[in-house]
């Protein structure tokens, strides 16, 4: 008899680990080159994407859909701290800390940290642009690496400013990623039988 409440105890704490997944996988997938390209360590600064015209507008679209359909999480954040490293060959590395306002896709670890180092093919984004970054507001869309021989995954990301604009289009990319949404330009048949 007084193993009952054990057992419940138990059952209890499996229960309540079980509704509460892990956010950081286990292994993830091996990232292809268009990977490495988009979620480069960087950062965009483009708040009105209408404002850009010709190859610019272009880019920055295909980019965008891109990182929305590959990322395995897509989060509405804040940059609470920003600082740099410097290790003995004097690369510096950034680092930044994020506080989740509201996610979108995927799960964001509390604990997950973002790094640029020096010779990233996004680190020149960052430099020069502590004030830009600090507190302020963007979507980060983050793909999972597990490096070669490594036991563990790390994040690889790129941040976008966090405007309605921005915000609106990653929204109706979501949506047809997930299935809500039919991509514009296509068209939706729908066939019905006649009823007799």
């Amino acid at each position: 008899m007084p193993r009952r409440p054990l057992v419940f105890a138990a059952l209890c704490v499996a229960a309540c680990a079980a509704s509460t997944p892990e956010a950081r996988p286990v292994s993830a997938e091996p990232m292809t080159a268009q990977d490495r390209r988009i979620f480069e360590e960087g950062i965009d600064f483009i708040i009105d994407p209408e404002a850009l015209e010709g190859r610019w507008a272009t880019e920055w679209r295909e980019e965008l859909e891109a990182r929305v359909a590959r990322a395995d999480v897509v989060s509405l954040v804040r940059v609470n701290t920003l600082t740099s490293q410097t290790d003995l060959q004097q690369r510096v590395t950034f680092h930044l800390r994020l506080a989740e306002e509201r996610a979108l896709f995927g799960a964001l670890p509390a604990d997950v940290a973002l790094s640029s180092r020096e010779g990233s093919l996004g680190y020149p984004t960052l430099v020069g642009n502590e004030r830009r970054i600090l507190q302020n507001r963007f979507l980060v869309f983050l793909k999972w690496e597990q490096p070669e021989g490594a036991t563990a995954v790390v994040p690889r990301w790129h941040l976008s400013p966090a405007s309605e604009g921005v915000i609106r289009r990653v929204q109706r990319l979501l949506a047809i990623r997930r299935g809500d949404e039919t991509p514009r330009g296509s068209t939706r048949v729908i066939v019905r039988e006649n009823e007799r």
